[in-house]
């Protein structure tokens, strides 16, 4: 993993192909390796799963959780003190990541787990365009972004779309 993102910079967009069993192990070594070697601060978008259960977990592994800001987008307001976004309202979702960023030191980066959830929510052309314009503001705002997917959650189409906003693709 230490290799394949060896490259990884403010200005990168990485995508993640996962399948389900190596969703959680692949998370940590991506998180492990971005935010406790490279020095990264996180801005982690969970659609998955919630903070409080991501902080939990990652804290276990070694994760420097201090290093993690998230936007709750799995649950309703939790009492995380963390931003609440319903994750049908992608224009919120875009606002509350641009203040986010804001209040982040750098070197930072998103991690948006999982882009292929945001597809249960919304419609696929709407996804597309809510990534490229989130990719276009992480150049301006230089912030990376690990683009989370996984591969049983996809359709052909709508994954060869989101690759192309990609500089690098892993898959796993």
């Amino acid at each position: 993993m230490r290799e394949a993102l060896a490259p990884f910079t403010e200005k990168s967009v990485f995508m993640l192909l996962l399948n389900i069993e190596s969703y959680q192990r692949t998370n940590l070594s991506v998180l492990s390796h971005l935010v406790n070697e490279k020095g990264f601060r996180c801005l982690y978008i969970a659609v998955n799963k919630p903070s409080s259960t991501l902080i939990e977990a990652y804290r276990k592994e070694g994760i420097n959780v201090d290093a993690l800001a998230f936007i709750e987008c799995s649950v309703r307001d939790t009492g995380s003190g963390w931003p609440t976004v319903n994750p049908g309202d992608l224009t919120e979702l875009s606002i509350t990541i641009s203040k986010s960023l804001k209040e982040m030191p750098k070197p930072r980066y998103i991690h948006l787990d999982t882009a292929s959830a945001l597809y249960i929510f919304n419609q696929s052309d709407t996804i597309e365009r809510f990534i490229h314009s989130l990719t276009r503001k992480l150049q301006v705002e230089q912030a990376g972004l690990v683009l989370v997917t996984t591969t049983q959650e996809m359709d052909d189409k709508s994954l060869q779309r989101l690759r192309g906003f990609s500089d690098r693709e892993l898959e796993l």
